[in-house]
Parts: C-alpha cells; structure tokens; sequence
C-alpha cells in the first residue's frame, strides 16, 4: 500500500523570521566578539569557536532529520556528528569561563552563543522541511504508515 505524504510547508513569514533570527543572531555574537575587552588571540579563539559551534549544529540538525524513520547513516557518522557538537560546546563553555573578563562579559557571550545555536537549529530545520522529499524519504515514510 503506498501512501502519498504531503509535508506542510512553512508560510514565507517564518520562513523571513528565521533566516532573520539566525543571521541577527551570528551578527550579534561576532559584534560581541569584535568589541570583546580582550586580547586578539582570545578573539580569535571565540570566533573559530562560533563557527565551530554553528557548523556542528547544522551537520548535527542534518542528521538527526536524516535518520529520524530509520537509521541511513553509519553508526560512525552519527558518533562523529555528535562528538564535534558536543566537543564544540565544551571549548566554548571552556573558553567563555576562562575568558579573563567580567562576569557580565561572560554572560553576553555564553547568551550570544546560545542564541546562534537555538537559530542554528530552526533554521537547519526550515531548510530541510522545506525541501521536497526524495522517492526514499518517501518509501521510508511509507513503511512508518504501514507498520
């Protein structure tokens, strides 16, 4: 028995919102960056560190979508996938701590960086939802329907 899916698609208001959040948000954190009370080297260790952090988060989003019916990727990727996510928030958990500024200071950045992954993630999401489904996506929802 096949099934036609049909995703619903986003109105283009979110679909502004969302790139808009997302691109405020990584405008926002390198600003913070640039202006950061601080010597070159740690702007620079922050700023890898945000791109890091935000490449991570869309191969992560990536993937999670991709697997959510059943499993396409190795279970090596998946691993690697996560690891760099979570190795990502680690060095910039690690750094922000470490940052020789005020508490306030911290707080704005570790605020800014929370911001670029929560939009990171919408905006990973939008994308892919919005994208037509393959005939395999399709197959696959089509054996979640049938099971």
């Amino acid at each position: 028995m096949t099934t036609n899916a049909s995703a619903q698609r986003d109105t283009s208001a979110w679909i502004m919102q969302v790139w808009l959040s997302f691109i405020l948000a990584l405008t926002v954190a390198c600003i913070g960056i640039v202006y950061l009370p601080v010597d070159l080297w740690i702007k620079g260790y922050m700023t890898m560190g945000l791109f890091f952090t935000v490449g991570s988060t869309f191969t992560l989003a990536k993937t999670i979508r991709d697997n959510r019916f059943r499993q396409v990727d190795t279970s090596a990727w998946v691993f690697q996938v996560w690891a760099s996510f979570l190795v990502s928030i680690l060095l910039m958990s690690v750094g922000v701590y470490r940052m020789p500024s005020a508490t306030w200071i911290k707080g704005y950045v570790g605020i800014g960086l929370a911001f670029v992954i929560a939009s990171s993630f919408t905006l990973s999401k939008t994308i892919r939802d919005n994208q037509p489904a393959t005939p395999r996506a399709l197959e696959t929802v089509d054996e979640e329907i049938a099971s």
